[in-house]
């Protein structure tokens, strides 16, 4: 059974990198090598104790006066009101009361683009007989692989991430086939999950990063659009030799 624990920083180890689509060159980055590198640490710790992150955050006077010897009626009159109960207006909440939710990624159309949220691990149950360990959750994994690829946003204009050349689709794919890869990897980190509805849920925030990225940012070209729109129109071809231009940067009017 999967248990999320609080981030701790160990080695995460080596997982077997999903297979893309991506096309293949001497100067290109290629799907499966970005994924090789999600979710890397370089620091370690002991695997915590999970009871350990649990914390409880838990007044009352009494008074007595001499019961009088021979109350008046008067006096018995305002013992009874002077001890029915009383109704007070209950404190407002404070705000730092309030539980916090976990800070979700961060989109931007201007680096870093993509930012995401504090790392979660999940610990592993591997089919092998080996022991336990812990490693990204399936969301810190998706999550990262987006920073690390869009960190190259130029790479999906000159043709080095031709992976995701054919936009949407293309995309999609390549998101839905990474979750159900790690799926295949290790399947209890699939309890749970729907591949194809994460997968789907991690392109469609990927594309709406690349949506709000105009062309125009990396130089003069007549392309109006996003770096989306361009890959929906095919993109561009592995580049064949080192720091070759894209043919949509070069074609500017005089």
């Amino acid at each position: 059974m999967i248990k999320i624990t609080n981030p701790v920083t160990m080695p995460t180890p080596a997982e077997l990198p999903p297979t893309g689509t991506a096309n293949t060159s001497a100067a290109a980055t290629s799907f499966a090598d970005q994924l090789a590198t999600v979710g890397e640490n370089s620091s370690s710790s002991s695997a915590p104790q999970q009871d350990s992150f649990l914390q409880y955050f838990l007044g009352a006077a009494s008074t007595t006066t001499p019961a009088a010897a021979a109350p008046s009626a008067t006096a018995l009159v305002e013992s009874a009101a002077a001890s029915a109960p009383t109704t007070m207006a209950a404190p407002s909440p404070s705000a730092n009361a309030a539980p916090q939710e976990t800070p979700a990624y961060t989109i931007s159309s201007t680096p870093p683009y993509f930012t995401p949220a504090p790392d979660q691990y999940v610990t592993v149950t591997p089919t092998s007989g080996m022991t336990p360990f812990q490693a990204d959750s399936m969301d810190s994994y998706m999550q990262k692989f987006i920073g690390q690829s869009v960190s190259d946003m130029y790479g999906f204009i000159n043709g080095t991430q031709s992976w995701a050349n054919g936009g949407a689709s293309a995309i999609t794919d390549n998101f839905v086939s990474m979750v159900q890869q790690r799926i295949t990897a290790y399947p209890s980190m699939g309890e749970g999950i729907d591949p194809v509805a994460m997968g789907t849920q991690y392109a469609n925030a990927f594309m709406n990063v690349l949506s709000g990225v105009p062309v125009s940012q990396f130089g003069a070209t007549n392309f109006t659009g996003s770096v989306l729109d361009f890959l929906n129109q095919g993109g561009s071809p592995a580049p064949t030799v080192l720091n070759q231009a894209p043919t949509v940067m070069n074609a500017v009017n005089a």
